[in-house]
């Protein structure tokens, strides 16, 4: 590999380490629950987890098998370098401009949003440069390699079955066209399919249901929204480009990009393709109450970027036309410099970012001492397995703490207690972990913190027995019955 590529690899990977090392160990909810099922696969668990992020629960057998959670952030910060690569990779193919290159490599590398989704080791990450390296060798003609990436693409998330459609026709239309033999067509159909039939039949062997993964994320998406439906997506989705991605001017110069290379339909097809196919399955998903995520939006920012550069690169080039050997360098300067700025990421996306990860991380610090306690008391009172009521985004880690007395306990977060109208009676609820920030905007806080008022616990007939001061933000408390 060249030494200007390999430099291209190591500046984000050591970028993503030094934001590591800033917000310490971030993984997401989600993520450590991916950590328990690739935990439950090594003992012999071989349905654990969940079948759309297979890929990731393959990953995750890593940091479990050393014992080593920071590894898990480290490898995504491996595949997030990469990922930055092939951007810069991939518009050079297109144009043959590295400077515009270089320019799209750039301000990917400084959107908070794959820094934050790298160093929390989200599956979007993943998914988001395996679809460009797809696209990538599709866009060379590669096709066998193309489906193979697109394939691990789909094995680490679901959305990339938004293409599987058109790429099946686009197999079919070359092989018609004699591009290609029946043998690399059936090869490509098969790959492609694979993963189709591995998350249907895992889905159904784990869970009765083919359709099991796609109920969870819909009811996900109903528990974090209030209402959210087909209407709604158009202006959900310029809030979150907007907030976290690019302002106004450099959404506008996206848009010109899109536009501009019409000329040159064939070249960018497979990225207007994912566009199109990408945006329309997420309008559908709508339909059904599945609410846009701010890191969706990682993947379709990057090919936005793509067509930026590709603008700036046709704006070079028709620029230096004009132009003496010796003026190009002096012409070149001002116009990067402008796309720069036009396309540089949003201020906003940055602090509410920032204030994420340092919020969560103030409490996800907290869980291990939490743990301890929780381990202590159980051991020194062994008996019926006491109910913990704790925020649902803390649940999976708690667990990966207190894997070794698995079974001694029950967890149940504030969202189960309010959707399910009960109180702490009616789930025999005998501990509570919170940070009261940590519940807020969520409809379940209100309920939570009316039942553990003085009045609300009065009215239960509980009363606080002992209570552990965390730090400033978080809060253990044992109940017991007011009446002895």
């Amino acid at each position: 590999m060249p030494i200007r590529l390999l430099v291209l690899f190591a500046v984000p990977l050591g970028y993503f380490l030094l934001r590591i090392r800033q917000y310490g160990l971030s993984i997401d909810t989600d993520e450590w629950g991916i950590l328990n099922a690739s935990r439950s696969i090594l003992r012999g668990n071989l349905l654990a987890g969940d079948p759309n992020k297979t890929l990731e629960l393959v990953l995750g057998m890593i940091p479990v098998y050393f014992e080593m959670p920071l590894l898990f952030p480290v490898l995504t910060s491996l595949i997030g370098a990469g990922t930055c690569l092939v951007v810069y990779l991939l518009v050079f193919r297109l144009t043959g401009d590295r400077l515009a290159a270089l320019l799209a490599w750039g301000i990917l590398l400084l959107s908070p949003v794959l820094y934050w989704q790298v160093i929390v080791c989200n599956s979007v990450a993943i998914m988001t440069g395996l679809v460009l390296a797809a696209i990538y060798y599709f866009s060379q003609g590669k096709v066998e390699k193309g489906c193979v990436w697109m394939a691990l693409a789909e094995l680490s998330r679901p959305e990339p079955f938004f293409l599987f459609p058109a790429l099946v026709l686009y197999l079919v239309w070359i092989f018609r066209e004699g591009q290609i033999g029946r043998g690399a067509v059936m090869r490509g159909l098969a790959i492609l399919f694979f993963p189709l039939v591995w998350w249907l039949v895992f889905s159904l062997l784990r869970s009765g249901s083919v359709f099991a993964s796609y109920i969870r994320a819909v009811d996900y998406g109903k528990a974090v929204t209030n209402d959210y439906g087909f209407l709604l997506f158009p202006q959900d989705f310029w809030r979150i480009l907007n907030d976290f991605y690019m302002g106004p001017a450099a959404a506008l110069f996206a848009l010109a990009g899109v536009l501009g290379m019409i000329p040159a339909f064939r070249r960018y097809a497979f990225l207007y393709g994912y566009l199109l196919f990408t945006l329309l399955g997420y309008w559908g998903l709508a339909t059904f109450g599945t609410a846009m995520q701010e890191r969706f939006l990682l993947p379709i920012h990057a090919v936005l970027l793509i067509f930026s550069a590709a603008l700036v690169a046709a704006l070079r080039k028709n620029i230096d036309l004009g132009l003496k050997k010796g003026a190009v360098r002096s012409a070149a300067s001002p116009l990067l410099v402008c796309g720069l700025l036009i396309m540089s990421p949003s201020i906003n996306g940055y602090r509410t970012v920032d204030h994420i990860l340092s919020f969560h991380n103030g409490f996800s610090a907290d869980l291990p001492r939490a743990a301890d306690i929780l381990r202590k008391a159980l051991d020194k009172n062994p008996g019926e397995p006491p109910v913990i009521l704790i925020s649902a985004r803390r649940m999976a880690r708690m667990n990966y703490l207190l894997d070794d007395i698995r079974g001694r306990y029950t967890l149940i977060s504030f969202r189960d207690l309010y959707f399910q109208s009960q109180d702490f009676n009616g789930k025999s609820i005998g501990w509570v972990l919170y940070a009261p920030d940590d519940l807020y905007p969520l409809r379940s806080a209100f309920h939570a913190m009316e039942l553990l008022s003085e009045e609300g616990l009065r009215k239960q007939g509980l009363l606080v027995e002992k209570s552990w001061v965390l730090s400033e933000d978080t809060r253990l408390l044992r109940l017991a019955r007011s009446g002895g």
